[in-house]
């Protein structure tokens, strides 16, 4: 898996928990002023019937792997289960490689950021703030000030707790690259769903559940041209060989992630 779609998704996600445009569990912004009361009934019953009312259960999010079990996986793509180790450390993640003389194909797979809502509404609305986009230039801005934010934290009392949040939010900042975190939507695919441009990335929202799954089946990516490079440099030049792989892989990403949302569906209980 390419360093952009094994990170970006869990860092864009980290952004907007640690409270870039962060909501309160009414669905109003932190801080700001609250929709009248009839308001807020109104469009939490619409979003309600909109999604034929699917209330998901808290417990979901500890169940990545078994939702996303190898048999799943591996007969979406013709693979042997047997073949396939989930990893669950942070949501379930797989990587396959073929053996044999044939074209070399991989698997590359993460099921992540998966959160149950309070409510319909209120997944609506985390979603719609969390699938915005954002330019380099905000991205950059946003992650100066929740860097200054985190570091106010209690818990984080130490230098080292402090290079920890700076190498964080560096990273979100490089993740998302000259075109900054940009989104289209994706038809057919949950109640909603937006493909992340940077790595391709599906995130998906169905009732009060959202989630962002990554798929691609197919040859590996080319090693890039590091020739030349300094030490310095190859970690820009690499991430930069991602970013274009990525782009060239993207249709092919969108149909693998949503094949793969469709059967998490049906297993949802």
């Amino acid at each position: 898996m390419t360093r952009s779609v094994g990170t970006a998704a869990l860092l864009v996600a980290t952004l907007f928990a640690l409270g870039c445009d962060k909501k309160d569990d009414s669905g109003s912004s932190a801080g700001g002023p609250s929709a009248p009361k009839d308001s807020a009934t109104e469009a939490l019953q619409a979003a309600n019937a909109e999604s034929g009312g699917r209330l998901f259960d808290k417990s979901l999010t500890k169940k990545a792997c078994e939702l996303l079990s190898p048999e799943r996986v591996g007969e979406t793509f013709g693979i042997p289960a047997a073949e396939l180790r989930p990893i669950g450390a942070v949501g379930c993640t797989y990587q396959w490689e073929s053996k044999g003389a044939g074209e070399p194909t991989r698997l590359d797979v993460r099921f992540s950021t998966i959160q149950v809502h309070a409510d319909v509404a209120t997944a609506k609305q985390w979603f719609a703030n969390a699938t915005k986009g954002m330019s380099q230039g905000e991205v950059k801005d946003a992650m100066a000030a929740v860097t200054r934010a985190a570091k106010e934290r209690e818990e984080v009392d130490t230098k080292a707790k402090e290079k920890t949040v700076d190498l964080v939010g560096g990273a979100v900042t490089d993740a998302a690259g000259p075109g900054g975190f940009q989104f289209e939507s994706v038809d057919g695919v949950g109640d909603e769903a937006r493909l992340a441009l940077s790595d391709g990335a599906l995130w998906v929202r169905a009732g009060n559940l959202t989630f962002v799954i990554s798929a691609y089946h197919g040859p590996p990516a080319p090693k890039p041209d590091l020739k030349g490079v300094g030490l310095q440099e190859m970690a820009k030049a690499a991430l930069a060989a991602d970013r274009e792989w990525v782009k060239k892989t993207l249709s092919k990403r969108r149909e693998d992630a949503s094949k793969l949302v469709a059967v998490l569906l049906k297993a949802l209980p």
